[in-house]
């Protein structure tokens, strides 16, 4: 850890969380749909611990704006929400089943909240330093990382259930 920032901009930090906030509240969303669509599979165990790092990073960051006095913006956090449920209305190869295509897909998802987040504690970890009133983030970051490598492992027999064969 560094020392802590004392010159952050108020507006920019305010907003890079919120921007952030948006995204795992997407992200949330996703997770607690693949869990769901997946209860029963080999890929199952993975997701849930996934799923279960996700919710828990996004109370962590409502906790960091708490303490940093950064107030949620509820348009944008929305604005993710919907986005995500708008973004099932895609057709993926099957319309009244769960498609291979589609865990395929969420798994992307998946990883690129895990990356979004293990950076996002970075940054918070470099910038805030040992200012001992914001939550160490470093055991987020760690999981996010862990949560990276585990998706990785499933992702070759996605990848296979849904590009390859009939």
């Amino acid at each position: 850890m560094s020392e802590p920032a004392t010159d952050l901009h108020p507006r920019r930090v305010a907003t890079y969380l919120n921007d952030h906030l948006a995204a795992v509240t997407a992200g949330v969303e996703v997770a607690r749909r693949t869990v769901s669509s997946n209860a029963g599979t080999p890929y199952e165990d993975t997701l849930r611990r996934v799923c279960e790092h996700v919710e828990a990073d996004k109370r962590l960051l409502r906790e960091v704006m708490r303490v940093l006095e950064v107030d949620e913006d509820r348009l944008k956090r929305g604005v993710a929400w919907l986005g995500e449920k708008v973004g099932r209305l895609k057709p993926n190869d099957a319309l009244t089943s769960y498609s291979p295509l589609s865990r395929m897909l969420e798994l992307e998802a998946l990883m690129l909240v895990r990356t979004v987040l293990r950076a996002t504690w970075a940054t918070l970890d470099e910038l805030l330093g040992d200012d001992t009133r914001v939550p160490d983030v470093t055991a987020a970051r760690d999981r996010a990382q862990e949560d990276l490598e585990a998706l990785e492992v499933l992702r070759p027999a996605a990848a296979r259930e849904a590009l390859t064969g009939p």
